[in-house]
This record gives C-alpha cells, sequence and structure tokens, in this order.
C-alpha cells in the first residue's frame, strides 16, 4: 500500500515534467515564429527606422524586410566523399569522415564519425573548421535538412557526401539562418522540397536547397535577433537541463523505494505500530512457520513398499 501511494505521486511529478517539456517545444517555436515574423526586435527597429533601404515586397513582413531564397543569400555549397571507413571514431594523428548524425541533435557532435583507413582518400579541401556551417542533405523526412555550426573541434575530420558545408555572402549572419531553418515554416520547406518515396531516407539536392525562402533583414537586425532568441532559449536549455535531472532523480527514487521497503526502512515507527495493532497481525517468523505446518498436512503419507525379507 505504501509503495502504490509513493509511486502513484512519482507518478504524477513524473507527468508534470513531461508535460512541461512539451510546452518548451511549444514555447521555443512560438520564440522562433515571433523572431521572423519581425515581433521580437519590433521596438529595436522603430528606433533604427533611418538605417532601412531595403525595398518592401511582401506587405506581411515588417518593414524593411525582404523575402529571398537561399540561392541569393548563399556564395558555395561544399560536399565531401563517402568511402568505406573503419566505423569508430579516429584517435590521435587519424582522420575521420563525419556521420549524418554529427550533425542531427542541434550541435556539433564530433564523435559521431568513422576512421579514414587508405591515406589517399585524405583531402583537406574537405577538413571541418570551427565556424563552419554543417547542413545534413540526407536523413528521415524529420531529420532532413538539420543543421549546426561548429562551435570547437578537436579531431581532423572531413566532410561525407551526405554533410554539406554552406558558406554564405558577407553580411548574412550564420545564427540568423540556423534558427531560421529550425522554425515550423523552415523544416515545411525543407521536407516538402526533398525527395525520395519513404520517410525512412529522404534527399534535398543542391538545387533545392537554393529555393529554400526566407525573411531577410539589414545585418544590424539580424544579430539583434539572434541576441533575442538566445535570451530567450537559453532559459529554455536552463529548465530542459532541470527536468531531465530531475527525471534521472525520479527513476533513482523509484529505486530507492523499492530498496527501503524489502529493508523494512519504508514504513515509521508509527505506521508499523498501526500495522500491529490489525487483528490479523503476526510476525514472520510465525507466519513462516504456519506455512511449513500448513505444507506438512497437505502432504500425502508415503506408502511402504519394501518387502519383507524371508
Amino acid at each position: 500500500s505504501k509503495i502504490d501511494q509513493l509511486f502513484s505521486s512519482l507518478d504524477s511529478g513524473i507527468s508534470d515534467l513531461r508535460k512541461a517539456q512539451d510546452q518548451l517545444k511549444i514555447y521555443r517555436q512560438a520564440v522562433l515564429k515571433k523572431a521572423f515574423e519581425g515581433e521580437l526586435t519590433k521596438e529595436w527597429r522603430e528606433k533604427q527606422t533611418k538605417n532601412y533601404e531595403l525595398e518592401i515586397t511582401n506587405e506581411k513582413l515588417p518593414s524593411g524586410w525582404k523575402l529571398v531564397e537561399f540561392g541569393d543569400i548563399i556564395f558555395n555549397i561544399e560536399a565531401g566523399k563517402s568511402f568505406r571507413c573503419r566505423e569508430s571514431p579516429p584517435v590521435n594523428d587519424e582522420v575521420g569522415v563525419l556521420k549524418v548524425s554529427a550533425v542531427t541533435w542541434s550541435v556539433f557532435q564530433e564523435k559521431e564519425s568513422k576512421t579514414v583507413t587508405d591515406p589517399s582518400r585524405i583531402n583537406p579541401n574537405y577538413f571541418v573548421e570551427k565556424g563552419d556551417f554543417l547542413f545534413s542533405r540526407a536523413n528521415t523526412i524529420a531529420l532532413v535538412g538539420s543543421s549546426v555550426i561548429v562551435q570547437s573541434i578537436t579531431k581532423t575530420l572531413m566532410l561525407s557526401d551526405k554533410t554539406l558545408r554552406i558558406v554564405f555572402m558577407e553580411n548574412i549572419n550564420k545564427w540568423y539562418v540556423l534558427y531560421f531553418l529550425r522554425t515550423r515554416l523552415g523544416r515545411n520547406q525543407i521536407e516538402s522540397l526533398s525527395t525520395g518515396n519513404q520517410d525512412s531516407m529522404r534527399n534535398i539536392g543542391q538545387k533545392r536547397i537554393k529555393q529554400i525562402k526566407l525573411p531577410l533583414t539589414l545585418p544590424q537586425e539580424q544579430t539583434e535577433i539572434v541576441r533575442q532568441i538566445e535570451s530567450r532559449l537559453s532559459v529554455c536549455d536552463k529548465v530542459e537541463k532541470d527536468i531531465a535531472e530531475s527525471l534521472e532523480k525520479a527513476k533513482a527514487l523509484r529505486q530507492s523505494i523499492l530498496k527501503k521497503a524489502f529493508e523494512g526502512k519504508l514504513l515509521s515507527a508509527t505506521e508499523i505500530a498501526a500495522c500491529k495493532k490489525d487483528k490479523d497481525y503476526e510476525p514472520a517468523a510465525v507466519l513462516l512457520e504456519r506455512i511449513r505446518a500448513e505444507k506438512l498436512a497437505k502432504q500425502p503419507l508415503k506408502k511402504n513398499t519394501k518387502k519383507k525379507k524371508k
């Protein structure tokens, strides 16, 4: 009864934490949506009106904004090669090739790589560097187009044919583009432009990448939008970290409850005293002795089958 009571409270707490995680996802998308509708920087823009010179081409966009295709803001798209490698990350002076999973989880994962075994396949032009904008051209429908900016790298890694490096024109803030691709609007375009018969493997080629449209504003406002987004999402990151830690503690607490229960430490002295007042209460030793007696009483008598000796 005590275990059920504690587990019920624990499950209720876990359910609330899961709901909070879902609400944070909704909030993240709301922040990104408002950012690329110009709402986050509305007050900032009003103070900077005199600096705007861009032509208004869409009535739904704020003054000074313009809807452009990626092809208009991309300087170059670079792709590496894929070939047979050892399926483990490189160590020491070894050279590696990125897996698509290196760019799948919002931040760059250099451990998601494999090791080059043929030195003739090493090409310095494909080496990944800090600050690179990486884009996954092939993955599941939900992950194709996943993008990251390399913030740190300690291994010598090369691009693969599925991990593209996009170089943008001057005055284009890479983080501005990255956050746009994570909006629902950006994701919808990537998914609709990708090709493939199955959701388990989709591909978006360079020509189609250049067809993605995004709302563009002046460099100063791009920088301000990135600042506003990161200010809000940093709070989300902290809350998500706290939630993840609480969920881990909940797992440990469940085991702790069971451990204490079977060590005889789960009930308080008052609760134990209440149990002893029950008319059916009996100590474990008495219970076991009664079980033995009942078991013996149910056993059939053995017949003597030995023959008498002549």
